[in-house]
């Protein structure tokens, strides 16, 4: 396939339909059934590591990245669309009260992705750690201290943190339809179409050269 046919397929895929849109009447949806389905299945790591996934992309897609993503652009998610929601999402980012990362992403995303299973955390003095009580369906101690540290434990329900993270969707959806917040000299609209071209770069291409394609078809730098 030539380059700049491939530049034209992305690009048709990237301004489909406007970003709030995409996300209203297909994201949501396809992600709920997929999200549901791992629930079902009982899949407990592949649930949160999806979803911390789900973060890491979004969070590009609101800051407009081109480059690799990771745990900042989660956070920044996080921090714009889900703490709104539940305060007790930001006493997941430095669990250990020693990290400048996203304790949480790092352990149920990057921990659960590559290596089959999240790791405990451990404390400032080494000699402790905090571990983690989660669930894929409904929990009677997961329900009642989501997101919270008890017994050097960190609870997670299942049930919540989908709701939680489809809730925030509509809003950060609602956030792309007002088109309103300027950052780095673009609209939210604008940084979504860019960072979502940029995670179409074919593999061993530059990405300033890629760019460069989307520049000439409207994309802004």
């Amino acid at each position: 396939m030539d380059l700049r046919d491939y530049a034209d397929g992305v690009f048709k895929v990237v301004n489909f339909e406007p970003s709030y849109k995409r996300i209203g009447k297909d994201w949501i949806p396809n992600w709920s059934r997929t999200l549901r389905a791992i629930q079902k299945a009982k899949g407990i790591f592949e649930l949160y590591s999806t979803i911390c996934a789900r973060w890491e992309f979004l969070g590009g897609l609101y800051l407009g990245t081109t480059d690799d993503t990771n745990y900042e652009e989660a956070l920044e998610y996080v921090s714009q669309f889900l703490i709104p929601i539940n305060r007790k999402y930001a006493s997941i980012i430095d669990i250990s009260g020693q990290s400048n990362a996203f304790e949480f992403f790092s352990i149920f995303r990057n921990k659960a992705v590559h290596g089959a299973t999240p790791a405990a955390i451990a404390t400032t003095n080494r000699t402790k750690v905090i571990g983690w009580w989660i669930g894929a369906e409904a929990d009677l101690h997961t329900q009642k201290y989501h997101l919270q540290i008890k017994n050097g434990m960190i609870f997670v329900d299942g049930e919540k943190i989908i709701s939680e993270f489809l809730t925030s969707l509509l809003n950060y959806s609602n956030y792309l339809r007002l088109d309103r917040d300027i950052m780095n000299g673009l609209k939210p609209s604008d940084r979504w179409i860019r960072a979502f071209w940029a995670r179409f770069k074919p593999l061993n291409l530059e990405k300033a050269y890629w760019m460069n394609e989307g520049y000439q078809r409207g994309v802004h730098q």
